[in-house]
C-alpha cells in the first residue's frame, strides 16, 4: 500500500477514511473525534515515517525513499503537525522515536491491513459487484448460516451468496476445483498432501467428548469402550477426523470390539439413541442432536473448525468473505 491513493465513494475519499482509521487505532475516541475532519493524511506520509522510524536516521531513510532530506523532513513535520504530537526526538547526534512514535509504528501493520479491506471494499462497492459466491458448510454450522447470510447481503445486496452443505472431503473438493469459495469445516493438517494448497484460520478450538446414549451408566472410567462398537464418520466422508479419532483412542490405549461408520451426524444420532454404540465428537456438536446424549469430555484433545479457502482464487469478493466471516464466527473460544 505505497503513494496516494484518489479512490472516492458516495463523496468520501479513501484519504479521509485511512485518517479515521489512524487516528482511531493510535489515539482512541476522543482524539477521533476532534482531529478526524481536518486531518489530511496520505499513505506516503505513513511510508516515510516507517522508514524513518527504522533506520533512526534521515540521510539513510531518505536514501532508500528516493526522495531529498529536505522532503522526508517536511513530510514528516507534517505527519506530526496533523496528528498534534511529535513522533520523533531529533538532536544533531540521533533520532529517536517518542512514546506517540512508538505507538504508530506498532500500530501500523494492523492499519495497513485494514485500509486494504477498506480500499477492496470500497472498489467493489463504487464498481457494482454482482455475481454468485458459494459458500460450503458443515451441517454442524446450519445454525450460523441465515444470520450470517442476512448480514452480508445487508452490507452486499448485490452478492448472491449460495450455501451449500457437505462432509469435509466434499468441501475439500470442492474447494480445490472451485466449485466453492470458501467453506466452514473441519480444519485438516495443511501440510504436505492433498490439503497443501488450501489456507485456513480457526474459529473454534472444539474439545473432544466421548458421546453416550442418554441412559448408559456412564462413569469416569473408559470400560463402556470394550463392550461398545465405536460409531464414526466414515473415511470418505472425512478423512482426518477418522485418523485424529483412531490417534485418539490409541493415545488412550482403548481397543473396541467393532467400528461402525456412517456418512452423516443424522445417522450417529440414530445409532447412540437407540444403544447401538458410541461415538467421539466434538463438545459442539451437543447443540446439533435432537435428541439426549451423554458428552464427557476427553482431556487434552481437541478438533479445529474454521474458515478454509484457495487463495488462488479468482472470486473478487473472498477478503469480504473471509473478513464477514471470521467477524461473524468470532475469535477462536480457545484462545480466550
Amino acid at each position: 500500500m505505497t503513494g496516494m491513493l484518489c479512490i472516492r465513494y458516495n463523496g468520501i475519499t479513501f484519504e479521509t477514511l485511512f485518517s479515521f482509521i489512524l487516528v482511531s487505532l493510535c489515539f482512541g475516541p476522543r482524539k477521533k473525534e476532534r482531529q478526524v475532519v481536518s486531518l489530511n493524511i496520505n499513505t506516503q506520509q505513513l511510508r516515510y515515517f516507517m522508514e524513518l522510524a527504522r533506520c533512526l536516521n534521515f540521510t539513510r531513510a531518505a536514501a532508500n525513499l528516493y526522495v531529498a532530506q529536505p522532503t522526508l523532513s517536511q513530510q514528516i513535520a507534517e505527519l506530526e503537525s496533523q496528528l498534534g504530537v511529535t513522533l520523533f526526538t531529533r538532536s544533531s547526534r540521533s533520532v529517536t522515536l517518542t512514546p506517540a512514535g512508538k505507538i504508530l509504528q506498532e500500530a501500523y501493520p494492523e492499519l495497513e491491513a485494514r485500509m486494504e479491506q477498506v480500499q477492496q471494499h470500497m472498489l467493489i462497492t463504487a464498481a457494482g459487484f454482482s455475481g454468485i459466491v458459494t459458500v460450503g458448510f458443515l451441517e454442524a454450522f446450519l445454525g450460523q448460516m441465515p444470520a450470517f447470510i442476512r448480514t452480508f447481503k445487508t452490507e452486499f445486496p448485490d452478492i448472491v451468496i449460495k450455501p451449500v452443505s457437505g462432509n469435509p472431503n466434499m468441501l475439500r473438493s470442492g474447494l480445490k476445483n472451485q466449485t466453492m469459495d470458501i467453506a466452514l469445516s473441519l480444519i485438516p493438517e495443511l501440510g504436505p498432501g492433498p490439503h497443501a494448497a488450501l489456507e485456513s484460520r480457526v474459529t473454534l478450538h472444539d474439545p473432544l467428548c466421548f458421546v453416550l446414549p442418554a441412559d448408559h451408566p456412564a462413569s469416569s472410567d473408559t470400560s463402556f469402550a470394550a463392550s461398545m462398537p465405536l460409531v464414526s464418520f466414515s473415511d470418505a466422508a472425512a478423512t482426518c477426523y477418522t485418523s485424529h479419532i483412531h490417534d485418539c483412542l490409541k493415545k488412550l490405549e482403548l481397543q473396541v470390539p467393532g467400528v461402525i461408520y456412517v456418512d452423516s451426524p443424522r445417522d450417529i444420532q440414530v445409532y447412540l439413541e437407540a444403544g447401538l454404540g458410541f461415538s467421539v465428537l466434538p463438545s459442539s456438536f451437543a447443540a446439533y442432536f435432537t435428541a439426549p446424549l451423554q458428552f464427557i469430555p476427553i482431556p487434552g484433545e481437541y478438533l479445529d473448525f474454521g474458515i478454509l479457502w484457495d487463495p488462488n482464487s479468482t472470486n473478487p469478493a473472498l477478503p469480504l468473505l473471509l473478513d464477514a466471516l471470521e467477524q461473524h464466527m468470532g475469535p477462536d473460544p480457545g484462545t480466550t
